[in-house]
């Protein structure tokens, strides 16, 4: 997330605001999503990117011990 928003669509006039339409992700997320940028400059002037996230779950599951 803070990789999309740090590349983010620099304006002459300013940045007001910067969206993602979807921050968090989990385990019930693996897959594919295509989530859209909202940039929003000073003048009220809008542009959207669209891109593709990939969720992977990588952790493998922890035993603890029976006691």
């Amino acid at each position: 997330v803070a990789d999309v928003l740090n590349a983010a669509s620099s304006d002459a006039c300013g940045i007001a605001s910067e969206v993602l339409s979807q921050t968090s992700f989990d385990c019930s997320d693996v897959g594919t999503f295509d989530i859209t940028l909202t940039v929003t400059d000073n003048n009220g002037n809008p542009t959207q990117k669209t891109i593709s996230v990939t969720v992977e779950d990588t952790t493998p599951p922890v035993v603890d011990a029976v006691t």
